[in-house]
């Protein structure tokens, strides 16, 4: 069983296109309460409601350098808005504020196209394997 703890307090976004929702939180941004296993995951909207996901239908932000190195490799072959939008998402993550966390959330929402460039699937942080080491 994988540590899902890790994600308790991360700021997610609801899936966009996720069309079975049933609070109708798709394309919102919530807080992850409580992460139990990856098919239930508590998520306390930003308006308030609550709601019950699983891991594949919520979106956490992918690293600033991550982002980054997508700028970096398809920068010049993407859409000058989609580009732009990435770039300020980029941007509001260097600002490291939660409001702007949450604005860049929201932009990466709004562009479809920059989603697999913005986001990935709200699974844990891979832990670390840790061994030891003998020596004579």
């Amino acid at each position: 069983m994988k540590n899902f703890e890790n994600l308790n307090g991360s700021l997610v976004l609801v899936r966009p296109d996720f069309h079975d929702d049933p609070v109708r939180q798709q394309g919102k941004v919530g807080v992850v309460t409580y992460a139990r296993d990856a098919d239930e995951i508590y998520v306390t909207m930003l308006g308030g409601k609550e709601a019950n996901y699983s891991s594949q239908d919520l979106m956490l932000l992918k690293h600033k350098v991550d982002i980054l190195q997508e700028l970096n490799n398809s920068g010049t072959s993407m859409k000058l808005d989609d580009f732009k939008a990435l770039y300020k998402v980029m941007l509001l993550q260097e600002k490291g504020t939660s409001t702007a966390l949450v604005n860049a959330l929201q932009m990466a929402a709004e562009h479809p196209a920059i989603w697999d460039k913005a986001l990935v699937a709200a699974m844990p942080a891979r832990e670390v394997e840790v061994s030891k080491a003998y020596s004579r």
